[in-house]
């Protein structure tokens, strides 16, 4: 079996005066690499971006570089914990492509990494014969809601961010090549909450905790089936999303390639974290809402 190359990123520290920020990030980071160390041991090269070294030229560049490096029959694993955003598109091949006529992207600390380049990069690793995947633990909600434990969230970034981003938007040549887990659907929000006093993504918490539960033989299809039924306990209007999900394709593949050897000490390059632990503050329960973008759409 192959190598497992997992770029592991989590932002809580966003700028204040572009983004709220953030609790459980950095927690989703920290126990999906926990799991990753289990589940695939000696086989596993990590990288993290954490806060401020999570910008979207060194997420491109871990992708591009990082997971690069996996070649045919290796896994290749993009993990994202932050905000995410949209933004009406214009241009018409964009909207001819685009399910809800906007852009999605993912917010990284200096700007917004939109989904169809996210999902060129990703497929640019597929195409060598490794087997990639994407976490998105984000959202994006059209509007700001409050309920009775949920304190709503969504990133909104200015004008100039969304401008550079939309020159970065490539339209995908052919279906994408990668399986994506996503938190939520378009135009849903995506939350995160308190378990046991730590801050977590619902989805992140869900995912996690089905894994652990999981074979390791355990497809996409029924690891999104675990994680969906976990978190519609704690909230029933975020429904995470499998995509593709064509029966007979990659979702009916086991997860990671089926990667659960017995634990060895992992490899990790880790960029600086500016001395942020991946602790959640203490206070009330509270649930927040986290922009969401899909790399397939």
């Amino acid at each position: 079996m192959g190598t497992v190359h997992a770029l592991l990123t989590g932002i809580n520290a966003y700028p204040a005066d572009r983004c709220t920020p953030l609790t459980g990030c950095l927690n989703d980071v920290e126990a999906a690499e926990e799991l990753l160390v289990r589940r695939t041991g000696g086989r596993l090269e990590l990288t993290k971006l954490l806060n401020g070294d999570a910008t979207v030229n060194a997420v491109a560049s871990g992708i591009r570089h990082r997971l690069g490096r996996a070649r045919a029959g290796d896994t290749a694993l993009f993990w994202f914990s932050g905000h995410g955003t949209e933004q009406p598109a214009t241009e018409r091949a964009h909207l001819d492509i685009e399910a809800t006529g906007r852009f999605q992207a993912l917010v990284c600390v200096d700007g917004l990494l939109v989904d169809k380049r996210l999902g060129v990069l990703l497929d640019e690793v597929a195409a060598r014969g490794v087997h990639t995947v994407a976490v998105l633990d984000c959202c994006y909600a059209g509007g700001a809601t409050r309920g009775r434990h949920l304190t709503a969230r969504c990133a909104s970034p200015d004008a100039a961010w969304f401008a550079a981003a939309a020159r970065d938007a490539r339209i995908p040549e052919r279906p994408a090549k990668h399986v994506l887990l996503a938190a939520t659907r378009l135009d849903q929000p995506s939350y995160e909450g308190r378990f046991k006093g730590r801050a977590h993504g619902l989805f992140s918490h869900a995912l996690l905790g089905a894994l652990r539960a999981a074979g390791p033989t355990a497809t996409y299809r029924e690891v999104h089936a675990a994680a969906r039924s976990r978190l519609l306990v704690s909230c029933t209007y975020q429904r995470p999303t499998l995509a593709p999900a064509e029966p007979g394709g990659i979702a009916d593949q086991p997860f990671l390639g089926g990667a659960g050897a017995p634990a060895f000490p992992a490899r990790t390059c880790c960029g600086r974290t500016g001395g942020t632990a991946g602790r959640s503050t203490a206070g009330a329960a509270t649930a927040c809402q986290r922009g969401r973008a899909a790399s397939s759409g």
